[in-house]
């Protein structure tokens, strides 16, 4: 069965060796929903082996991808008081770059980064006739009019992985909550962002929101959607951009997040056993142009490669440097005492 991944370029050119974003756009994907079966129950997780293997290609969302309209029971913070807050770290980032703490090119994306974020989270949660909002302490969800009892389930499990997944990558769960957005089904969510419904994706993280099918539509039961359903993967994607403040490459989010996948429920891809031969040019500056089992396999054995020279909190530390604005590949060698570009396959071997 094929599936596509939901997947855009990061913000921040790290070393200057990343390609530029979408315009207005970062995110990072789940597996999609693979087609359904001529007759039987809903789709199949695939593993390393069996008779559901995911393979597929990863689209790329052109533009910033739209955010639906919202109406809940609370209205969001004042839009002044968001754009000071927005101003506010905006000058923090430019004194630490005339200080001298900091590369100017990675604050210049940062820059960037905080603004989208701070934008889409509020227009997320503006709102807006047609939609509703569950709101849950460490958990917010919008959701479409009469699609409440699958945001109830992503409720629930967001609530339940959220710790689990802030416990396996040692990343500190931010003060403000988690926002999903429940879309009415995996075809309406691949129509949100332009790409095809017939290849829908069943989760997509972008500018600090993440977007969800509504797992009624597609699980049918809660064991069905936790064990095949995106919210780890996508937590894990929303953990690191918070703390790292947008400053990564694509293969290292998608590396964390299957490891997380891996770690929370269990699951692996059939390339997760592999260490396909890409290239660092490659993999750090055209990752969305790769086929995705070398993308994605090779991101993940280069994550694991570096965790395995780590010990506890090596990711946290990380994700504290970035966010200080060191470049990606300083950062690692800071942190890990490794060149990243010597971890990919067919590289000399690491010291």
């Amino acid at each position: 069965m094929g599936v596509r991944f939901a997947f855009t370029n990061r913000c921040v050119a790290m070393d200057g060796t990343l390609e530029p974003p979408a315009a207005g756009s970062t995110g990072a994907g789940a597996p999609a929903l693979p087609p359904a079966p001529a007759s039987g129950p809903g789709p199949q997780h695939a593993g390393d082996g069996g008779s559901s293997q995911r393979a597929g290609s990863h689209g790329q969302a052109m533009g910033p991808p739209p955010v639906p309209p919202v109406r809940g029971p609370r209205r969001a913070r004042p839009l002044r008081g968001i754009a000071a807050l927005v101003g506010l770290l905006l000058m923090v980032l430019a004194l630490d770059v005339v200080l001298g703490g900091a590369s100017p090119t990675v604050r210049a994306g940062q820059a960037a980064w905080v603004a989208r974020v701070a934008g889409a989270r509020a227009a997320a949660q503006l709102p807006r006739p047609g939609w509703e909002r569950l709101d849950a302490g460490a958990v917010q969800v919008v959701y479409p009019a009469g699609h409440r009892q699958g945001a109830v389930w992503v409720r629930d499990y967001a609530l339940e992985s959220l710790p689990r997944v802030a416990r396996v990558t040692g990343l500190p769960v931010p003060v403000q909550p988690a926002v999903f957005i429940v879309h009415a089904s995996p075809a309406d969510l691949a129509r949100t962002f332009g790409w095809d419904p017939q290849d829908p994706p069943l989760g997509f993280y972008a500018a600090g929101v993440i977007h969800v099918a509504d797992p009624m539509t597609w699980a049918g039961d809660r064991e069905t959607f936790a064990r095949l359903g995106p919210v780890p993967h996508e937590l894990a994607h929303w953990l690191l951009d918070r703390a790292a403040l947008g400053n990564y490459p694509a293969w290292f989010t998608e590396g964390l997040a299957q490891a997380v996948d891996r770690a929370v429920t269990g699951f692996t891809f059939g390339w997760a056993e592999s260490c396909p031969p890409v290239a660092w040019e490659d993999l750090n500056g055209a990752f969305a142009s790769l086929p995705t089992d070398e993308a994605y396999g090779a991101a993940l054995c280069v994550y694991d490669r570096l965790v395995a020279r780590s010990g506890p909190g090596a990711l946290a530390r990380l994700a504290s440097t970035l966010a200080a604005g060191r470049p990606f590949a300083a950062a690692v060698r800071q942190v890990y005492g490794v060149e990243p570009a010597r971890l990919v396959s067919g590289a000399p071997a690491a010291d």
